[in-house]
Formats: structure tokens, C-alpha cells, sequence
């Protein structure tokens, strides 16, 4: 798990995205992750481009490009549940961002994804100066 995150971490920065590794280490879902490197890439814009479901499903992992694996989450609503929702709670929960994401309707079917971003400011960790600085640390720590 720290392995892909490192690496996650290395192809953002090589990519030219700065990630906040720390954030990104709480995040525990495998979309959540995903996600956050991809919205990462926009977070100077209002909102990141419109992604086509397809396209997206293979960003994430869940479709393969050359069709040889079953598709995951073929329903819109599973999709929802089990990978968008959990994925931009976990992202604004724990990272510097402060996402949503909004489904593109084409006909009467859902055809692509965005995600509206915005910036919040990380949470400060309380730092107890009258108490020793051994009680401190015991109390930094129970805190993660």
C-alpha cells in the first residue's frame, strides 16, 4: 500500500502535479487515490475537464481498454455508491481539496463525469505547549 502511494506520489511529481503526500497516505479507498491524482492535476481550476464514463472507467482501472476483462460497475448507480461517493468523501475529508462531481446526461443516459474543485486549508494539528514535551508527544501521537 505505501508502495503504490510512493509511487503515485513519484509520477505526480513527475508530471508536474505536487500532491500533499501526507493526505494522500489517509486516504484508504483505491479510487479515492485515483481520484485525488487526477483532480490534483486541475486544482488550480475551478473544476477539472469533463471525462467521459469510458474514459474514466479506464482511468480508474475498472474497464479494460481492449475489452478482454468484464467491466466493473456497469450500473451508474454502483458506481455511485461503491466508487464516486466514497472516493469524494475520503478526498475532502482528508487532503487539502474539497471535491464533488457531477454526472453529464446525454439523451436519457449518463454519458460523462467532472468533478468541481476547491481549495481548503489543511487541518492544523493542536500542539499542547503547557504540558511536557514527552505528554506532548504521546498526545500528538494518539491523535493519527
Amino acid at each position: 500500500m505505501v508502495l503504490t502511494l510512493f509511487i503515485t506520489y513519484l509520477y505526480c511529481k513527475n508530471s508536474f502535479t505536487s500532491n500533499q503526500l501526507h493526505s494522500a497516505l489517509k486516504l484508504s479507498s483505491k479510487y479515492a487515490k485515483h481520484i485525488y491524482q487526477l483532480v490534483s492535476q486541475w486544482k488550480d481550476k475551478d473544476t477539472t475537464r469533463t471525462y467521459s464514463l469510458d474514459e474514466f472507467k479506464q482511468l480508474l482501472h475498472l474497464k479494460d481498454p481492449k475489452g478482454k476483462e468484464p467491466e466493473l460497475f456497469q450500473n451508474i448507480s454502483q458506481l455511485k455508491a461503491r466508487v464516486l461517493d466514497i472516493a469524494v468523501r475520503q478526498v475532502s475529508e482528508h487532503t487539502d481539496l474539497r471535491i464533488d462531481y457531477t454526472l453529464v446526461k446525454r439523451g436519457r443516459a449518463y454519458d460523462a463525469v467532472c468533478f468541481p474543485i476547491a481549495r481548503q486549508q489543511p487541518q492544523q494539528l493542536p500542539i499542547p505547549f503547557e504540558q511536557p514535551a514527552e505528554d506532548a508527544r504521546a498526545y500528538t501521537a494518539k491523535q493519527h
